[in-house]
């Protein structure tokens, strides 16, 4: 009899110890879920960036002002100023 209440007593710490791992695996999959959706916005973000420093470039070839493309490039303000990028953080579904 005691060998059995000392396997019952084992086994309920197994079942703890389970219980809690799947909590845990549960609060992973959450975490690597969400971290999946943020690497696909700054994906966007970063084409969305390259994109207007492209449009930069061919702006500053093009131009007749090649000091004020210099300029532009040693003072990122600025840069970002006259491609017009602005910090904007849009709100997506997984942020609610």
């Amino acid at each position: 009899m005691d060998n059995m209440l000392v396997q019952a007593n084992d086994m309920q710490t197994t079942i703890d110890t389970m219980t809690k791992m799947s909590s845990l695996m549960g609060q992973m999959a959450a975490v690597t879920h969400s971290m999946v959706a943020r690497t696909r916005d700054m994906t966007i973000d970063i084409a969305e960036l390259r994109d207007h420093i492209a449009d930069f470039d061919d702006f500053s070839a093009d131009s007749q002002l090649p000091l004020l493309g210099a300029a532009l490039l040693r003072h990122p303000g600025l840069l970002v100023h006259a491609v017009g990028l602005r910090h904007t953080r849009r709100r997506r579904h997984h942020d609610r």
